[in-house]
């Protein structure tokens, strides 16, 4: 959520996703933000102690479609 700074832009954000499931629990941010970067020297000193602002669990292409306008509506990278 650093794109547009501020909490109101942030409850925009959320509430653009509705029902969609999502969470900014640190555990689950901490899981999620895991990948194969480690096997990069270059990646992983540059992502390194980083985590992800949220989670965004899709079920369908229609929520991916959601999830994507609101990315791109409240300037959220994806």
């Amino acid at each position: 959520m650093r794109a547009r700074s501020g909490a109101r832009a942030e409850v925009n954000f959320f509430e653009s996703l509705g029902d969609i499931p999502h969470s900014r629990d640190l555990s689950a941010l901490r899981v999620k933000s895991a990948d194969f970067s480690w096997f990069s020297p270059i990646m992983s000193a540059a992502i390194a102690g980083r985590l992800a602002d949220v989670v965004v669990a899709p079920r369908s292409e229609e929520d991916v479609i959601r999830i994507a306008a609101a990315c791109a509506k409240h300037r959220v990278p994806l």
